[in-house]
């Protein structure tokens, strides 16, 4: 999963359906880091949350706000050189077929 960046107020606005089954103090959350800018910890105070439910709550954001399949996980970990280029190899397939039944999708 890539990094989201900021966004405006209307990119979110745009996208804001994609979350529509998070809890309203998720979507506050969303705006909150990606809209105004504000750190997790800053976030977590202003909404009265413990940081490390925001973490975990901002990557469920960011893979919905991305498309990512339900079933998909984040993973992020160190292995050989090797072992890094057959997994990146598989995962630009699998990203080139996520994006074609989406395109599929959309066409219908």
């Amino acid at each position: 999963m890539t990094t989201l960046q900021r966004m405006t107020a209307q990119e979110f606005d745009e996208q804001k359906h994609k979350l529509r089954g998070m809890s309203t103090q998720n979507n506050e959350l969303a705006r909150l880091v990606l809209v105004d800018g504000l750190t997790h910890t800053k976030a977590a105070e202003v909404l009265g949350m413990l940081p490390q439910n925001v973490s975990g709550a901002m990557n469920r954001i960011k893979a919905l706000l991305e498309d990512m399949p339900a079933d998909y996980v984040f993973l992020q970990a160190w292995m050989p050189k090797k072992k890094a280029a057959e997994i990146r190899a598989y995962l630009k397939e699998e990203e080139a077929k996520r994006q074609a039944k989406n395109k599929s999708n959309i066409n219908k």
